[in-house]
């Protein structure tokens, strides 16, 4: 970069252009993306769960199903998790549902307690959607609880897993790829560098370079953005450097020199 008379570079000419990775980035990247694919699936699953928890809830057909079996598991660090296993009939057919479910210490404790020699069994309320084949899904009422408890303690883990899966998915698959456009097809304009700031936090160190540039369809415009720290080596307060934006969206911009990627 320089602080000669800027031009706008010959390849960022064309209005659609091929683009390359600017450092070897190898299959980190697509490791990672790998990684988080299954956690978005559950993610998918707790949406489709919050709407069905409401209609479980308020429209469900009550059963008493009678326990089979009671049994602690230990975890991992420290405390117990309760188990049951139930059984109730589904419909005047004769068929019956097995299933088993994790309860709270409290129900644990009613569904174990002493009972007379030749009572009636442990029974469990479950609530179903669907009360004979086919069966779409059952959960079970906790002792003394309601329905509606359930539904809040659904919507509350649902609301924060995918809260912070939001998070890595726009890092890792929307922000790469408004990157991308902005190379393909963002409208190149003069810009120079402002300033350049690291952050560090415990092992690791984030780079920024602050650029500004006249854009014409928002005026006046100064931004921020992450580079490696290969590009906040090159990168000089006053340097010309080209930048793109989004005729769209004026506000997404990139500085071509210092980005991922360049174009052939």
């Amino acid at each position: 970069m320089t602080k000669s008379a800027y031009a706008i570079p010959l390849e960022l000419r064309a209005p659609y252009r091929s683009i390359r990775n600017r450092e070897p980035r190898g299959c980190v990247l697509w490791g990672v993306r790998l990684f988080i694919l299954p956690h978005m699936i559950v993610g998918l699953g707790f949406l489709l769960a919050m709407p069905l928890s409401v209609v479980w809830a308020a429209f469900g057909t009550d059963h008493q199903a009678r326990v089979e079996r009671t049994w602690t598991t230990r975890r991992s660090k420290g405390g117990y998790t309760y188990r049951v296993a139930y059984a109730y009939p589904l419909g005047p057919g004769g068929a019956v549902r097995h299933d088993e479910a994790v309860v709270s210490a409290r129900t644990y404790r009613t569904l174990t307690a002493h009972r007379p020699k030749g009572g009636p069994p442990a029974t469990l309320r479950v609530r179903s959607i669907g009360s004979a084949p086919p069966l779409m899904y059952d959960g079970v009422i906790e002792a003394g609880g309601s329905p509606w408890s359930k539904v809040g303690m659904v919507w509350f883990f649902a609301t924060f897993w995918n809260g912070v899966l939001s998070v890595f998915v726009y890092i890792l698959y929307l922000a790469p790829r408004r990157v991308r456009r902005l190379y393909r097809s963002g409208i190149p304009v003069a810009g120079r560098i402002v300033s350049k700031r690291d952050w560090r936090g415990g092992k690791s160190t984030a780079y920024y370079v602050r650029y500004a540039f006249e854009n014409p369809d928002a005026g006046p415009c100064e931004r921020e953005m992450n580079v490696s720290p290969r590009s906040y080596q090159l990168a000089t307060p006053g340097d010309a450097v080209t930048i793109l934006y989004d005729p769209r969206k004026p506000k997404r911009s990139v500085i071509y020199e210092l980005g991922p990627h360049r174009c052939d």
